[in-house]
């Protein structure tokens, strides 16, 4: 639990964590908590959470992220993704029923709404298809951009309209230019890329190794092509390629947790390249 104290000291702009019930995971709202009362700059969040009902319902997404705003001083990043047609099925393993793709979106984009209407006025008189609310004073009040993790057309659309921030994950550089492009003047656009990082090129080829254990994939994949990866001069090489395309904002996911030195590494070989 010492990472968000010590991702803060690295240089850090924010640090997020999963949601879910899995095995892998504690609860994302109480660690979140926790690590607002043990930092003071560095922005807090879910990697994603879930606006669609099954496993939290919007209204008690909303509450909990806007107290944990309150408890860190607005250092609260509203995170929400879409699960996927594959995760249904482990999901169900808890009991939790996951709708079919169609009624996800439209429940995620009713949650978006009156999130939003919650947030500007501390009310909201909304009649949806699945959500019916009628709030008139809804506390605590908050300050918490909106990010949308979203690859389909209609899930980028939403994010379009309701987000600040849209979250595209794990393009390389040749599929992710026409995608800025597009999009870069109507809305920010946040790249999420995996890192394995190695102190020279002997310790890249383990971490690499253990890498692809972890996610369970071959080097081939095309999300690998996207990852920041090598030495760290590597890594640099890799950014700034990603910043020429305009990309200016990364969410980096280290899979080798609860191991920090990648981590490290990072902060002060790569990102001290960037200050």
């Amino acid at each position: 639990m010492d990472l968000f104290e010590e991702l803060e000291k690295l240089g850090y702009d924010a640090a997020y964590y999963g949601d879910g019930p899995f095995s892998w995971l504690l609860d994302c709202f109480s660690v979140l908590s926790y690590a607002a009362s043990k930092t003071e700059k560095i922005r807090l969040g879910p990697a994603v959470t879930y606006l669609e009902g099954s496993y939290r319902h919007p209204i008690a997404v909303i509450k909990t992220l806007s107290t944990i705003a309150r408890l860190s001083n607005n250092r609260v990043d509203a995170r929400f993704g879409f699960i996927k047609e594959k995760a249904r099925e482990y999901w169900s393993r808890f009991g939790i029923s996951i709708p079919r793709a169609k009624e996800r979106i439209d429940r995620l984009e009713e949650g978006l709404i009156i999130m939003k209407e919650l947030m500007k006025n501390g009310f909201s008189n909304f009649k949806g298809k699945y959500y019916k609310i009628d709030i008139s004073d809804f506390k605590p009040l908050a300050k918490m951009p909106i990010c949308i993790s979203a690859m389909s057309k209609r899930t980028i659309e939403i994010a379009l309209k309701h987000a600040d921030i849209w979250e595209v994950s794990y393009l390389p550089p040749e599929m992710l230019n026409s995608i800025i492009e597009k999009y870069r003047k109507k809305i920010e656009i946040s790249l999420e890329l995996d890192v394995v990082i190695g102190k020279n090129e002997k310790d890249f080829k383990k971490k690499f190794n253990e890498y692809l254990k972890i996610r369970r994939t071959k080097e081939e994949e095309p999300f690998i092509k996207s990852a920041i990866k090598g030495k760290p001069e590597d890594c640099i090489k890799k950014i700034e390629e990603y910043l020429n395309l305009g990309v200016k904002r990364f969410t980096l996911a280290f899979n080798e947790l609860p191991n920090l030195e990648g981590i490290k590494i990072f902060a002060e070989e790569v990102m001290s390249s960037f200050k």
